[in-house]
């Protein structure tokens, strides 16, 4: 999952126990080092260890018994691993370690920018064990330039740029949604014209959950229904794919978590969605409780393992089709 660092304090109860492993990225060193220091504060009485790169790379087999190995003092691990440098030649051997823990915390501290795309963000944003925490400095100065360096690539309008500087480049959260989508929007396209920024500024949130919830509720009829929504907004930008399947995998995470939560207890359904936090929006309750019929556990997680493949598909290699999720199931 994906976390703010002012977020951190909620979830300290859960450290050590089904949250195992964290992953701190960013330019802002000060952020990063006040959430170490509240996670350690939060493990009192876990046996507290630092590696760097080099010791890791040099000797692998310390961090497995670091974190694999009971201790015989007592206390369950957490392991800090600075890997500012070097981090590249270690980042597989801590994605493999991260699936394989069951007990302790392991967390992992990087510098600058961890793409979108490295496995290791990837799964830490998908697994309900771990959780990715961005530490970015917020000025308006270090977000320009973010989306400057991010699409150097790209050739930008002069009159886009502005829109970008007073509209888009507001944070860092901002900014990496820009990096993440924007090359969807424009493809094959390698200019950026104002017309894409203002169409990146669209709050698409509320287009893409109903796209969704159509997608899931009615797959095989969800060409139909993109076609008749493009007709019935005629001045509506297109909202970009990606945003679409990260609206199917929020509503698919929101579904496993009640499967999760009715699990072996006698809790309703209806009891089950009443405690979700944050709490479900009212008009979205009718289409959870269908999905929940049409869904069982299995197929919700077959549905979460699909969508970050086609997420991780549609990022490395831009398709231009209209009705993309219909056509890869």
């Amino acid at each position: 999952m994906k976390l703010t660092p002012i977020a951190l304090p909620k979830i300290t109860p859960r450290l050590g126990k089904d949250l195992l492993t964290l992953v701190f990225h960013g330019d802002n060193e000060g952020s990063i080092r006040k959430g170490v220091d509240q996670i350690k504060a939060a493990l009192p009485t876990h046996t507290h260890t630092t590696l760097y790169a080099d010791d890791i790379r040099d000797a692998t087999g310390t961090l497995y018994d670091l974190m694999l190995t009971p201790s015989l003092m007592g206390g369950d691990p957490c392991v800090v691993i600075r890997a500012e440098s070097g981090f590249s030649d270690i980042s597989d051997t801590l994605l493999d370690l991260g699936k394989q823990i069951r007990y302790g915390v392991m967390i992992v501290v990087t510098s600058g920018t961890l793409k979108a795309t490295h496995a290791l963000r990837k799964w830490a944003e998908a697994d309900d064990r771990a959780a990715i925490i961005a530490c970015y400095d917020d000025t308006p100065a270090a977000c320009a330039a973010a989306l400057r360096q991010g699409l150097s690539a790209y050739t930008i309008d002069p009159d886009a740029w502005l829109f970008a500087e007073t509209k888009v480049a507001l944070s860092m959260g901002s900014v990496t949604s820009a990096l993440q989508t924007l090359p969807l929007l424009v493809y094959p396209r390698t200019t950026i014209t104002l017309a894409d920024m203002r169409a990146l500024a669209l709050d698409h949130d509320d287009y893409a959950r109903d796209l969704a919830f159509a997608y899931l509720l009615r797959p095989k009829t969800y060409a139909q229904d993109l076609a008749n929504f493009v007709k019935g907004h005629p001045t509506a930008q297109p909202t970009p794919y990606i945003i679409v399947i990260r609206a199917v995998m929020d509503i698919l995470k929101t579904l496993n978590t009640l499967h999760m939560h009715m699990k072996g207890s006698s809790t309703s359904l209806d009891a089950a969605i009443t405690a979700l936090r944050p709490p479900l929006f009212f008009k979205d309750k009718p289409n959870i409780i269908a999905l929940m019929k049409k869904y069982n556990h299995a197929a919700v997680l077959r549905g979460l393992e699909h969508s970050l493949s086609l997420e991780k598909a549609l990022k490395s290699k831009p398709v231009h089709v209209a009705c993309l999720m219909f056509e890869h199931g």
